[in-house]
């Protein structure tokens, strides 16, 4: 974004005081509050499902980024080379640190307490998100893809080889979570969270949870779908057990600091243990190879495949202590 985008505030029924760059965005203080202005590529329909979500947050009385309309009523504002914007209300804060456990526990707490405030939405309204099987599905047609391309290659590098060596144990953790999650009863919970209106945030990370002195704040609810909420959960806790090579005691802290506010049924525990038993992160390594320059593989790709190898001893004794724990 330049300068030249900042025309497009010329739309919006306030006064503009002063301005200074954010992440890809600006941060403007008006006469009317901070709002930040991005540019949008989706679709009107999905600005109004955001800003039907970020209204019920709102009137439980927490935080959201709640898009802003135009003075033509429009949440979707164009520049004269039809760029594509939109103005939200700024929340502030810092981004909560994971290195500290007692914020990623405050984090899982009130990732609980926003699934409690976000019921009740039509199906028909929000988009609706995809079943684990159908995920799985797809993602293991590519790894069968990648795995016959880095086979058929005469010449191999390094991470190419290191990949081979660890597809079969991987891909066979895969299929077991895979055929898992056929069972009726995932299925079942599925179509009940759609009947009710569970929304999920759908990218519940460290990046987006901002905490300041009156507590915390979720932003950005793009990717907010009508589902299993329990996805928010495991996408929030992988990353942070990630960060802690697996450890144990916190992966319990999250789960009981969620359950403490908004207990789990045996079926969203089974739709946890299912999640985390495929693994997402080799999935995610091995299809950002094929979709690179493969003449040239970064050393970070190569330092992600180390670690998920060095890890996986702790993540299965963690997939082990979980089963025993909450779905056994």
């Amino acid at each position: 974004m330049n300068e030249k985008n900042l025309k497009v505030l010329e739309q919006y029924d306030f006064e503009v005081k002063n301005i200074r760059r954010g992440r890809e965005s600006y941060v403007i203080d008006t006469d009317k509050g901070m709002v930040i202005l991005k540019e949008y590529s989706g679709s009107e329909q999905r600005v109004l499902w955001m800003e039907q979500v970020c209204r019920q947050v709102l009137s439980h009385g927490m935080q959201a980024d709640c898009p802003l309309v135009n003075k033509d009523g429009k949440f979707i504002s164009c520049d004269k080379e039809e760029n594509r914007y939109m103005v939200k209300r700024w929340v502030a804060g810092r981004e909560i640190d994971v290195r500290s456990p007692s914020e990623i526990k405050q984090s899982v707490s009130h990732l609980a307490r926003l699934h409690l405030t976000l019921t009740g939405f039509s199906p028909s309204e929000g988009k609706t998100q995809e079943k684990l099987l159908w995920i799985f599905e797809k993602r293991m047609r590519e790894l069968r893809k990648i795995s016959r391309y880095v086979r058929k290659k005469k010449r191999k590098n390094a991470f190419e080889l290191e990949f081979l060596k660890q597809y079969g144990r991987f891909f066979e953790q895969c299929e077991k979570a895979a055929e898992l999650s056929r069972h009726d009863t995932l299925s079942d919970a599925w179509d009940r969270s759609v009947g009710e209106g569970c929304v999920c945030h759908g990218n519940y990370n460290q990046h987006n949870i901002l905490k300041d002195e009156g507590g915390l704040a979720v932003v950005c609810y793009e990717n907010s779908s009508i589902g299993m909420q329990s996805t928010d959960l495991y996408d929030f806790m992988r990353k942070m057990l990630e960060k802690h090579n697996w450890n144990l005691e916190l992966a319990q802290d999250m789960i009981q600091a969620y359950v403490k506010v908004r207990p789990l049924e045996h079926a969203e525990l089974e739709h946890l243990y299912i999640q985390f038993l495929f693994s997402e992160k080799f999935w995610k390594v091995a299809n950002h190879y094929y979709n690179s320059k493969k003449t040239w593989i970064p050393d970070r790709s190569m330092q992600k495949l180390e670690k998920l190898v060095e890890q996986s001893k702790k993540q299965s004794s963690f997939l082990e202590f979980f089963y025993k724990n909450y779905v056994g």
